[in-house]
């Protein structure tokens, strides 16, 4: 077995890269190093070893045993593969726990198809509705649709809009739909209408009570053109609908419940299922379509500079 065998096994056993790896043989090879000689011995150029050493000090390989001079050494490579084995081995049991909880759960559903089965999750607090709304807005890869219902819901949505601004400068589509004359809809067609423009982007800082700073720069480096395409993607409607949801990819489900007096927020339940957010989304599609609707159905138009 030659020492390429070995230095690939150790690249996937630890999953390190080929600088990480020579480090690692050599050292356990041959004892504590001058950062010098491991260099020289590694043929990893001065300019880079150190940044690959301060690497494996993080993730716990390697000792710098002192600066001047620059000394090294492996820690127990006995020690640092049983650890390795042992994170290994709790995560894919964790995982296993997991599918075998799912198989048994999915084996008791009388469902026609395993597409059909939708882990489901109840927040039942403001604070958590507004952290995992936020988290699934920032992993958003290709759309997200808001659906406000007649019935107004108190909810803190300033928190959402940098996270929500941030993405879809990112250019993801994004889809907004609220009964006329809402305030939300209004807010942000007029903060929309200041970006395209740009102009009085801090008037957006002052309009939400919120630091914006990071956004404004971001649109102020972008091309003019660019900002086009990108908000082209935005669409604002007015629409009479009944039921408030928020989909996001194809993949995940939020429908919001209130108290019918209070209309304060009381809990929400989060759908990770493909067809429902499919068929939800095709359902917008038939609402805004329909001629049905057309009287109370608007797309607003949104200035474009």
């Amino acid at each position: 077995m030659s020492s390429e065998d070995i230095l690939n096994m150790i690249k996937n056993v630890l999953e390190l890269n080929t600088y990480e790896s020579r480090i690692f043989l050599t050292l356990a090879v041959k004892g504590s190093m001058r950062i010098s000689d491991l260099s020289r011995e590694t043929e990893i150029p001065r300019t880079k070893i150190y940044q690959v050493i301060k690497e494996l000090n993080r993730k716990g390989i390697v000792t710098i045993i002192s600066k001047k001079p620059y000394i090294v050494e492996l820690k127990d490579p006995a020690e640092i593969l049983r650890e390795k084995i042992e994170r290994e081995y709790k995560n894919k049991k964790e995982l296993s726990e997991k599918i075998l909880s799912y198989i048994e759960k999915a084996r008791s559903y009388d469902v026609k198809s395993v597409r059909d089965i939708a882990h489901v999750t109840i927040i039942d607090s403001h604070e958590n509705f507004i952290k995992n709304l936020s988290s699934d807005i920032e992993r958003s890869e290709d759309y997200i649709i808001v659906v406000v219902s007649r019935t107004p819901i108190e909810i803190n949505w300033r928190n959402l809009l940098k996270p929500l601004f941030k993405t879809i400068m990112r250019g993801i589509a994004f889809r907004y739909i609220a009964p006329p004359k809402s305030r939300s809809l209004m807010m942000m067609n007029e903060i929309i209408k200041m970006i395209l423009r740009r102009e009085d982007l801090s008037m957006i800082q002052r309009l939400l009570d919120i630091d914006y700073k990071d956004l404004i720069k971001d649109v102020l480096k972008k091309d003019p053109d660019e900002i086009n395409r990108i908000l082209s993607r935005v669409e604002l409607y007015e629409a009479e609908i009944d039921l408030p949801f928020i989909l996001f990819d194809d993949k995940i489900t939020y429908i919001l419940f209130s108290d019918p007096v209070m209309n304060r927020f009381l809990f929400s339940t989060r759908y990770v299922n493909e067809r429902l957010t499919k068929t939800l989304r095709e359902y917008i599609e038939l609402v805004l379509a329909s001629k049905k609707a057309s009287d109370t159905t608007k797309r607003l138009h949104i200035y474009q500079g």
